[in-house]
């Protein structure tokens, strides 16, 4: 046997890596790249938020809330939330997404790949995913699953449909909000599939009806699985999980405008603080262009008004997928974590753009003109939101920081209060009265208020949060016995008259010993 014809390790590398496409290593690459830029001031210090602080050692969760895949990959990466770690995996897991999305989409040039992947990896959701660091790299790896479903039923026909169900259910036991992704980019492909018009009708309906069974069974497999993995625990009822497939039909009209008025809510009434006045008015231009070259694509079509009419039925569901959350939750709360789906809808119309160029040959000057100017206007603006992203991203982290370090100063002069409190002793147990009321005195910077992303706490929210004697133990080495304002003993402490008479944290007399345990006032 000629040792030299063996396949060899780096010769497969090489054969492999010869198959991948130069854009998709590029889409790889500057993804990545961008997403280290914006999020490496969050991988490179230890921001606090209350889940994150309970979680600090321990990952295993997700069970109840109908996440079943979760624990097991959460234990992937190790119990401890170390941010440098999961962030990376979360930017490599995004880099991936972001060039499966531009193989769907059919995005190849260059700038295209990289607002894509910017976008994917500087969208707000994406800051808000890492305040829950101990969990992030799980979700995005979820994200990635959905895609990867969405990407196999569309790339292989027949096969595509139980593969696509499996990546798709898998991604549901990590986090449901990603389903509406997938949505997205079927409708999407569906969409330029039509715009193509090379393809019957028929053939079309056809191919969309393998899409959706790909959606209604892996949406099935998922229910059987939460079925079976809560027999013991119980589903709780969070965000609207406990009410997933009990849908009203009379119920679907309002949650369909639902789902249409939070997304103008979100670009154009600036609901969450991601768009600022002048960025708004840079999502108008992109719509109103990309509007423009859709129509100007299906008029190149106008021989196939069948084809026209699939086209703007695409085009006006398409938002409603990328905002689909509001009707799997049956119009229950959200929040920005499950908002990811919106990222998709300022894609299309980069998509749109490399689609228009490729496909949309003007036979006039003025028609040339128009689909340049167009084109330009669009990409300059996707830049400036990109930019404006990562401006908002670290908004996010910089209130972080501040909080964690307000949090961390307050609770050192309250641990010394406590410890030169007259009579202390480490044996006495403490009490916090009143520890979860928010008081004036907890707003030092109001102006990080204007920060209100899920996640993202203030000081006032970490001091009053569940896991703030967490907070002690693991940030300050405070490892006295503590009985918070919900328990027993603070309750029954709280009715005794001298208590009563005590004033507020951090006035002299707001620390006692009383029956042998230090009272802690704080409202």
């Amino acid at each position: 046997m000629n040792i030299d014809s063996c396949i060899t390790s780096d010769k497969l590398f090489d054969k492999l890596w010869s198959k991948i496409p130069k854009s998709t290593k590029f889409t790889f690459a500057a993804t990545f790249i961008m997403g280290l830029i914006t999020h490496i001031f969050a991988f490179t210090n230890k921001f606090l938020n209350h889940d994150d602080v309970g979680h600090l050692f321990e990952a295993s969760y997700g069970t109840p809330s109908g996440r079943w895949f979760l624990p097991f990959v959460l234990s992937l990466d190790g119990d401890f939330s170390m941010p440098w770690l999961i962030g990376v995996l979360s930017i490599l897991c995004i880099s991936i997404t972001a060039c499966l999305v531009c193989s769907i989409l059919r995005v190849k040039k260059p700038i295209n790949c990289i607002l894509i992947g910017g976008i994917l990896a500087t969208f707000p959701t994406v800051a808000a995913t890492f305040s829950y660091m101990f969990t992030s790299d799980a979700y995005f790896f979820g994200c990635l699953l959905a895609v990867l479903g969405a990407y196999v039923s569309i790339k292989f026909k027949w096969i595509g449909i139980p593969l696509g169900a499996i990546f798709l259910t898998l991604s549901m036991g990590i986090y449901q909000s990603y389903f509406p992704i997938a949505v997205a980019l079927m409708i999407a492909y569906m969409l330029f599939e039509t715009l193509d018009g090379k393809q019957t009708l028929k053939a079309l309906i056809i191919r969309g009806l393998l899409l959706i069974a790909t959606l209604f069974i892996s949406m099935v497999a998922y229910f059987i699985t939460v079925r079976i993995t809560t027999a013991n625990v119980g589903l709780v009822d969070y965000m609207g999980i406990s009410s997933m497939g009990k849908l009203s039909i009379s119920d679907l009209p309002s949650l369909i405008k639902l789902s249409y008025v939070t997304l103008i809510d979100l670009f154009l009434r600036n609901s969450t603080g991601y768009h600022n006045l002048l960025v708004r008015f840079i999502i108008i231009a992109i719509g109103i262009c990309g509007a423009i070259l859709f129509i100007a694509l299906c008029l190149k079509n106008k021989k196939n008004i069948k084809h026209i009419v699939l086209a703007v039925i695409l085009m006006i569901i398409y938002p409603l997928a990328c905002n689909l959350i509001y009707i799997m939750v049956n119009g229950d709360a959200t929040h920005d974590l499950m908002l990811y789906g919106s990222a998709f809808l300022p894609i299309a119309a980069i998509a749109l753009i490399e689609y228009a160029n490729e496909n949309l040959q003007p036979i006039s000057n003025i028609g040339k003109l128009v689909k340049i100017a167009t084109s330009l206007i669009i990409t300059l603006s996707m830049i400036a939101v990109v930019y404006n992203y990562m401006i908002v991203d670290n908004k996010i982290y910089f209130k972080m920081q501040i909080s964690a370090e307000q949090c961390k100063s307050y609770s050192n002069r309250l641990v010394s209060a406590i410890q030169n409190c007259d009579g202390y002793s480490p044996d006495l147990p403490i009490v916090f009265i009143g520890n979860k009321e928010i008081s004036e005195d907890l707003y030092p910077t109001p102006v990080l208020d204007q920060i209100n992303t899920v996640g993202v706490q203030g000081f006032a929210a970490l001091r009053t949060s569940y896991t703030y004697t967490h907070f002690l133990k693991y940030y300050l080495a405070y490892t006295d016995e503590i009985y918070e304002q919900d328990t027993d003993v603070s309750k029954e402490m709280a009715e005794n008259p001298e208590v009563s008479s005590m004033p507020n944290y951090p006035e002299d007399g707001s620390i006692k010993i009383i029956d042998d345990m230090v009272v802690v006032k704080f409202n």
